[in-house]
């Protein structure tokens, strides 16, 4: 219980990053919610939730193992309902994507949004 917290704090670094990516593109392509809507719709059913990665082929594994959500959800799985500490790797993992990304799109939106008043 004691890694919750850290494990949201790296989930919302990743969604904040995903969230300047998103929202500095939509300033320039009015398009950008449609297309993240539906692939919000694929991300969802390629992240294990329902169902335990052990379960999905074997050759679309690596769909998994690309999936920054799927070790959130592991680490919230084995956080949870198992009564020992969840793997090192996993919680690398999603800090590694959270910080990554976070920075990533800070820079995209700083960058970016030197021409927002412009389209606007």
């Amino acid at each position: 219980i004691l890694l919750l917290p850290v494990y949201a704090g790296l989930v919302g670094l990743y969604g904040i990053g995903i969230g300047w990516v998103v929202s500095s593109l939509h300033v320039y392509v009015r398009d950008t919610a449609q297309v993240v809507s539906v692939l919000l719709t694929l991300w969802f059913w390629m992240t294990p939730i329902f169902i335990h990665e052990l379960m999905y082929p074997e050759r679309l594994r690596f769909l998994i193992r690309w999936n920054p959500m799927a070790y959130a959800v592991r680490g919230y799985r084995e956080a949870i309902l198992s009564h020992h500490w969840p793997a090192v790797d996993t919680l690398v993992m999603l800090a590694v994507w959270g910080l990554v990304t976070f920075v990533a799109g800070g820079l995209i939106f700083r960058y970016l949004k030197r021409g927002f008043a412009d389209v606007l």
